[in-house]
């Protein structure tokens, strides 16, 4: 078969729907398949709304057999500010019960990939399937579903929907972004729809998506990829020595809950708690200046890392005592199966999604977000129970190995697959 996919960024770039796509279409190549993936040229996710976001200068290249074409984002006017207008604009749209069409026209700028979007309209390559990624950038997965429909051909989608922490799924500031009505009505017109967590299934359900239509297929993770880092090496390298190592791996945003880890860190440290803080990934200028504003006396306490690259990862998820990742704008969390196979204990938001990956003191524990003393209490109470944390870490690695490597993932979602 040949089979089309279609994503907003991909690999090399650094992201779990990226890493995802890619472990998908590299084992339909080794099982005889004809894979190609239509993307943009961003290199930094920030480059889909921000002209001064990293870009690859390389449009078509083939990496595990996956033929890539890359194609120019051609940003509106006004950048990453007319971005932000047109998505709020967009929001308040969806609340009107006016005709989809318009709010249609108005995605393409959001990102803005012409020659992507012209492509896929006048194309006479033939595919037997085209799948696409990420609802929240739907002028792609808009123009694979009508692509699809000229064709005659299934159209398969991997959602990826932030649910967020409010009181019903999808209705809180950020997750409102990911599941605006015209958003949803692409989600019902898919054929499948892989979704990640049972609470994505549920959504979807109360959304008019037939249940038949939904599958649960999960995120994984390759353990030979992830393994084999040397946490003695981490700990001498940085200084953390014999001191307990508290870490988050992840885009440091307050979505992602990073303000609310500094502030339980701040807090035990005035307590007298000795731990030291080690944040790894993409720092927002925001947070930078909150980083500048922690007190002389804690910045010792703390080991800003930046983003880092998968060698200098598994050195830190083999050193930390404890991973956190207090988010709301997650569908998933592939770290935390990652520190699990390391038998590492875990800490996240009570999300929606990310609380059908944990399950709440039995191999991790679940906080409020945006409540950094109920994080500071989870954190000094793994800290101090370190049998307890074994305990968490090893019935976590148990689940991995279970049902969350990319093996498992894939023949859940390859038999669907398929010309009609």
């Amino acid at each position: 078969m040949r089979i089309l996919h279609v994503i907003p960024r991909y690999v090399p770039a650094h992201g779990g729907a990226e890493q995802h796509l890619h472990e998908i279409g590299r084992r339909l190549v080794r099982d005889g398949h004809e894979v190609v993936t239509v993307t943009s040229d961003a290199r930094d996710v920030i480059a889909l709304w921000d002209p001064k976001g990293a870009r690859f200068e390389k449009l078509h290249e083939r990496i595990d057999g996956v033929e890539i074409r890359r194609f120019p984002l051609r940003h509106a006017p006004g950048g990453a500010l007319t971005y932000a207008a047109v998505r709020r604009l967009l929001w308040l749209y969806s609340k009107t019960p006016c005709p989809l069409a318009p709010a249609y026209a108005l995605s393409h700028l959001t990102p803005r990939i012409p020659g992507l979007f012209h492509w896929l309209r006048e194309t006479q390559e033939s595919f037997d399937v085209v799948a696409a990624m990420a609802i929240v950038f739907e002028p792609l997965v808009y123009e694979a579903w009508q692509y699809a429909q000229r064709r005659g051909i299934p159209f398969l989608l991997y959602p990826l929907t932030h649910l967020g922490a409010g009181h019903t799924p999808g209705t809180d500031d950020v997750a409102s972004f990911y599941t605006m009505r015209h958003q949803i009505a692409l989600v019902r017109h898919a054929d499948v729809v892989f979704a990640q967590t049972t609470d994505e299934v549920d959504f979807y359900v109360t959304h008019g998506v037939p249940r038949h239509r939904l599958v649960i297929a999960g995120v994984g993770v390759n353990p030979e990829e992830v393994l084999g880092g040397n946490g003695a090496y981490f700990r001498e390298h940085f200084g953390v020595r014999d001191r307990p190592l508290v870490g988050m791996i992840g885009t440091l945003s307050r979505e992602k809950g990073a303000h609310t880890l500094l502030d339980a860190a701040l807090h035990l440290w005035t307590s007298g708690d000795n731990f030291v803080l080690a944040l790894a990934g993409f720092i927002p200028p925001d947070f930078a200046k909150r980083l500048e504003q922690v007190p002389p006396r804690w910045r010792s306490n703390i080991l800003v890392l930046g983003a880092i690259d998968n060698a200098l990862k598994r050195h830190m998820l083999a050193a930390l005592d404890v991973l956190v990742l207090p988010s709301r704008s997650d569908s998933f969390g592939i770290v935390f199966l990652e520190a699990w196979l390391y038998g590492t204990p875990v800490i996240g938001a009570n999300a929606w999604g990310v609380r059908s990956v944990i399950e709440h003191n039995r191999d991790g524990i679940l906080i409020p977000f945006g409540n950094p003393k109920a994080l500071a209490r989870a954190i000094k109470y793994i800290l101090d129970h370190p049998e307890v944390a074994a305990v968490l870490g090893k019935r976590g690695r148990e689940k991995v190995e279970a049902k969350h490597l990319w093996a498992h993932v894939y023949a859940r979602v390859s038999p669907y697959y398929r010309p009609f």
